[in-house]
């Protein structure tokens, strides 16, 4: 008997390590199952891969074992591991290693694809929505069959998201396009598996190869490079939002990126202006003048109206293009900017968002155009690809110069569609992501994407400098993009907020060039609750002397600080049940919070397209049995009621128009509670409250704002009786408001 087989008996048999529930068995090196708390939920199916032109499979011993499994134990960022290996070989020589690493202590499993020789001839002809190696690959145990599915599928960040029973799995994504994590869910939600890529993101792709669930290399990859490896990762959970964000918490401690460093980006602190898809001024001027001067129109009027622009989005209208409406050069036009970006930067103080898109193959940087940087331009196609590094820093850095803070990188699905060699090759799509961010850092920038797969989102877990990815389709008035509730768990979870992109915040404004001029926006309250509850980039967009001042003012502070949660507003875990078993949430009840301190926890819940009524439970957003709340719906009443464990808050059925947001504060020892400011959706945010502390009788919150800012706070007494404590802020922003239970209040003014 082998020392590696023996190892292998020995693992077989050895009992869990303490702790585990996800185990990971290896009957022998090709046959293998993952267990949850000792129940089979997958059992492998056969082992292969392409090369020289072959299939190579376990199957038929045509991939056949070259060293049985070994037995190694070590550790990295993630904790310490036993890793499972394996080698094979296929019957033209070419060695291919598969392993497993198991981290008892977090319940998560690593699986590995290794290619020590390299392989050439590699691709399946005709489709790059299969896999050209397949490990792991699941088929489903019985118990598999009781399960709920999440899967995530799309551009613009998975929009096309959706969950479903497992009788439904053909649903499930998968290929080029529609790869991304799946989680696999119990109905009573105490267990739940997570599946993802977990590195080479842009070419790990996802396959159902009839009953069986494979992971592996993009099958239009050409050729792989010797020592190219690719994983894919199974995290236990329970829960369908804790499992993602236990998921993310894996990825994003490997890749060493921080959750929350996206809060530092000015577009996720500032109140902006977009001219994007959608927005009035997309495409369209006013009247008999160019575009510089209807920004200079729009920055004029937002003074007037005292509406705190600080930034402003410029999409696609301003640059050069060629055929196919490709990018040929990233240069203001005259016809649009005469004086250029930095007249229109220096005149407004307004910061810019730079939209581009993909590159055309006539493009001005081309070394074969006569340009100074080596672009891949492949005979045929229209479009071109920067090779350098260099190339992005020259390219953001002359932005950055003249006002530039945010980079955004439109139509990526596009660009990888229609660019083939980012699906033929197996670094070239990643080495593409991974320049762009490091020019941006280089140049003090930050990216978001758009038009993003699932594939990019989880890539950007590798770049930095990507702080937020469109997580809707186009806004167009009226069109109802306002649900991220399940895009936005998979931004979150990847550590870059969800954007929802542009709103109107009037119902009509004339003159549109949107559907004939009748487009009009019938929910903009509802466009309002969602954009400021992503705690992405809030960017409204009307026609000068159209704006909902008083709207727009309760996304943010005086002088356009963004007022957010602590994290994006999600779709509670009933919505999921709902889906894949018919009992829940039938329709939308998104729920985020704020947190000042431990018992400080302020809940905000938004219900919308309800079929039915439907009772929240203080456990679905994440409170103690024993919390008792106070609450109140921002919409029709400023009246509170109490909420507890045993008297749930009852989300109404309602549709768009009539959507209900509450606001759920926890009643504190002293039986006070911080309610906040009731102008605005967000009435206890961190960017406003810094802090929160309280005696037998009192409640005093530590509050920012601006010179000679006007701050109203509500309160409740001990009595449950609501009021206020209004103040001007002095010079230095900052005041403590001090709520006392007589139902009396006061200001203390901070240096």
């Amino acid at each position: 008997m082998s020392v590696a087989f023996l190892l292998l008996v020995l693992a077989i048999h050895a009992p869990p390590v303490n702790g585990s529930r996800l185990q990971v068995k290896f009957e022998s090196p090709s046959q293998y199952m993952v267990l949850v708390d000792s129940i089979e939920w997958f059992k492998s199916a056969d082992t292969f891969v392409r090369a020289d032109g072959n299939f190579y499979t376990t199957a038929d011993g045509s991939l056949s074992l070259d060293r049985g499994t070994s037995i190694d134990y070590g550790a990295d960022v993630l904790g310490s591991y036993t890793k499972y290996s394996q080698i094979f070989r296929t019957t033209s020589n070419i060695r291919f290693e598969t392993y497993c690493r198991l981290y008892e202590s977090r319940n998560t499993a690593v699986f590995g694809q290794n290619f020590p020789d390299g392989a050439n001839d590699t691709s399946e002809t005709g489709t790059a929505d299969h896999v050209l190696s397949s490990f792991p690959a699941f088929e489903f145990a019985p118990f598999s069959h009781e399960l709920g599915i999440l899967s995530f599928k799309g551009k613009q960040g998975a929009s096309e998201t959706t969950a479903f029973p497992f009788k439904n799995i053909s649903e499930i994504g998968q290929g080029k396009d529609n790869t991304g994590p799946t989680v696999f869910f119990t109905q009573d939600l105490k267990n739940s598996l997570v599946v993802s890529a977990f590195s080479n993101f842009m070419t790990a792709s996802q396959w159902l190869d009839n009953d069986a669930l494979r992971y592996g290399v993009m099958s239009s990859v050409e050729s792989i490079p010797p020592g190219y490896s690719i994983e894919t990762v199974v995290q236990l959970s329970s829960g369908v939002n804790q499992a993602m964000e236990e998921w993310g918490d894996a990825l994003l401690q490997f890749y060493g990126k921080e959750r929350y460093a996206y809060k530092r980006d000015f577009a996720i602190q500032k109140l902006g202006y977009s001219t994007d898809n959608g927005a009035y001024y997309y495409y369209q001027t006013v009247p008999n003048k160019t575009y510089e001067e209807t920004i200079l129109d729009i920055h004029s009027s937002a003074e007037l109206e005292q509406i705190p622009y600080a930034y402003i989005l410029l999409d696609s209208w301003w640059y050069f293009k060629g055929p196919h409406n490709g990018v040929t050069r990233w240069d203001p036009m005259p016809s649009i900017f005469p004086k250029g970006l930095q007249y229109v930067h220096e005149k407004t103080g307004w910061k810019q968002q730079l939209h581009n898109r993909y590159w055309s193959n006539e493009n001005v940087y081309a070394r074969q155009n006569g340009g100074l940087w080596e672009f891949l331009i492949v005979n045929g196609s229209n479009y071109a690809f920067p090779m350098q590094q260099e190339f992005w820093k020259h390219l953001l850095l002359e932005k950055a110069k003249s006002g530039m803070f945010m980079y955004e990188q439109d139509w990526l699905n596009v660009e990888f569609d229609n660019m083939p060699n980012l699906t033929t090759s197996a670094t070239l799509a990643r080495q593409w992501l991974l320049q762009m961010g490091r020019g941006a850092q280089e140049t003090g920038c930050t990216i978001q994407y758009c038009m993003a797969l699932a594939r990019h989102i989880l890539q950007a877990v590798e770049v930095p400098a990507v702080t937020n990815a469109r997580a809707s389709v186009d806004y167009h008035p009226g069109n109802g993009q306002w649900d991220t509730g399940r895009t936005a768990m998979l931004a979150h979870a990847t550590g870059i907020a969800p954007s929802k992109d542009n709103f109107w915040s009037t119902q009509f404004q004339p003159g549109t060039h949107y559907d004939g001029g009748h487009a009009n926006e019938p929910y903009s309250r509802l466009q309002a609750a969602s954009i400021i509850t992503t705690g992405g980039p809030v960017a409204p967009s009307d026609k000068i002397g159209y704006s909902n001042k008083e709207l727009i003012m309760s996304l943010c502070t005086k002088d356009g600080t963004l007022l957010t949660p602590d994290r994006p507003a999600t779709d509670i875990d009933a919505y999921f049940t709902f889906q894949a078993f018919g009992k829940g949430v039938n329709g939308h009840i998104f729920s985020t919070y704020s947190q000042l301190s431990e018992d400080a926890v302020v809940t905000y819940v938004t219900a919308v397209n309800l079929v039915e009524d439907y009772n929240v439970s203080i456990a679905e957003i994440g409170y103690k049995e024993s919390t008792v709340l106070l609450a109140f719906e921002q919409n029709s009443t400023n009246v509170v009621q109490k909420v507890d464990a045993s008297h749930p808050l009852t989300a109404k059925a309602c549709g768009q128009f009539d959507f209900q947001f509450y606001t759920l504060a926890p009643i504190l020892s002293n039986g006070m509670a911080l309610l906040g400011e009731p102008s605005k959706w967000i009435s206890v945010s961190r960017a406003r409250f810094q802090s929160i502390s309280y005696d037998e009788t009192s409640i005093t919150a530590e509050v920012l704002g601006s010179a000679g800012e006007d701050v109203t706070v509500h309160f409740t007494s001990s009595s449950s009786s609501i009021f206020a404590v209004s103040c001007t802020l002095p010079e230095s922003g900052r005041a403590q408001f001090v709520g006392q239970d007589s139902g009396t209040g006061k200001c203390i003014w901070s240096n």
